[in-house]
């Protein structure tokens, strides 16, 4: 896969000696690592835009940000609901 310098430097912060030779590591915020997925996906040399042409399908759910506004709620039905609507829709859909 191929990664934008631009997208690492402007999501994460390196975490790396100048004077080293090896790779550095990216500090990132746990829930911020869906985000930069997407980002990298969306100017993936393989995206297509053409359905019939896909071998995979990204659907952009940003489970860690939203799991973070619910995680207090007692009722597990209901904190889970947004999760399931949305893999209940996808397994509708003819994709």
């Amino acid at each position: 896969m191929h990664y934008s310098k631009t997208v690492k430097t402007s999501i994460s912060t390196p975490t790396c000696a100048p004077s080293t030779t090896t790779p550095c590591w990216f500090a990132t915020h746990q829930f911020i690592v869906e985000m930069i997925i997407h980002a990298r996906l969306e100017n993936h040399p393989c995206r297509t835009w053409d359905p019939s042409k896909a071998l995979l399908f990204y659907v952009p759910f940003y489970g860690g940000l939203y799991s973070s506004t619910v995680f207090r709620e007692t009722n597990h039905t209901l904190r889970n609901s947004l999760a399931i609507d949305l893999v209940e829709f996808l397994q509708s859909q003819q994709w």
